[in-house]
C-alpha cells in the first residue's frame, strides 16, 4: 500500500501543474496551479495501467482512495502543487518544450491544452510529455495527460467522502 502511495503521489507530483517557465507559452502551467490550489474544493482521478487514484479536497482537507478502495486522509496535495513550483524555480525540475495546442471542448467547458515536457532531477523518471488542459473562463485544470497517466479534475458539487 506504501509502494502504490508513493507512485501515485510522483504521478501527481509529475502532472501536478508544474511551471515556473521563462517561455510565456508556459504561463498557463502555473496559472492552473495557482488557481486549483485557491479553490475550497475539487476532485480528481488520476489512471495508469492498472491503477487509479481519486483524491479531494474539501475545506482544506484532503482525502484518497486507491483502485476504489475505503477514503482516507490524504496527504497536502495543494502542498505538492507548491513543492513542484518551488523545484521548478529552483532548477531542480525543469519545463521545456511549452506549445499551445489549441482548444477543446471538455465536458462543456472551452479549454486551453498546452503541451509541455517536465523532467525533475535526482528522480528515477525519465522526463515525461504532459497535455494540460486549463479552461478559458477561469484557468482552472481540468485535464492532465502524460504518457501513460490520464488525470481528470471537477470543482462543482465536490462534498466530503465518508471515512470508515
Amino acid at each position: 500500500m506504501r509502494q502504490q502511495i508513493f507512485t501515485f503521489t510522483l504521478l501527481a507530483l509529475l502532472t501536478a501543474n508544474p511551471a515556473f517557465a521563462l517561455d510565456a507559452v508556459c504561463n498557463p502551467i502555473i496559472k492552473a496551479s495557482t488557481q486549483k490550489i485557491a479553490q475550497a474544493a475539487w476532485h480528481s482521478i488520476t489512471e495508469s495501467k492498472n491503477k487509479k487514484m481519486e483524491a479531494m479536497k474539501v475545506d482544506g482537507k484532503f482525502f484518497m482512495r486507491i483502485d476504489g478502495g475505503k477514503w482516507q486522509k490524504g496527504a497536502d496535495f495543494d502542498n505538492g502543487d507548491k513543492v513542484m513550483v518551488g523545484m521548478i524555480q529552483s532548477g531542480k525540475a525543469k519545463v521545456t518544450n511549452c506549445k499551445d495546442e489549441g482548444s477543446e471542448t471538455l465536458d462543456g467547458i472551452a479549454t486551453t491544452v498546452t503541451s509541455y515536457t517536465i523532467e525533475i532531477a535526482g528522480m528515477p523518471v525519465p522526463a515525461t510529455n504532459i497535455k494540460l488542459y486549463t479552461g478559458k473562463d477561469d484557468s482552472l485544470p481540468y485535464r492532465e495527460l502524460g504518457e501513460s497517466v490520464i488525470k481528470n479534475y471537477r470543482y462543482k458539487e465536490v462534498l466530503a467522502p465518508t471515512l470508515q
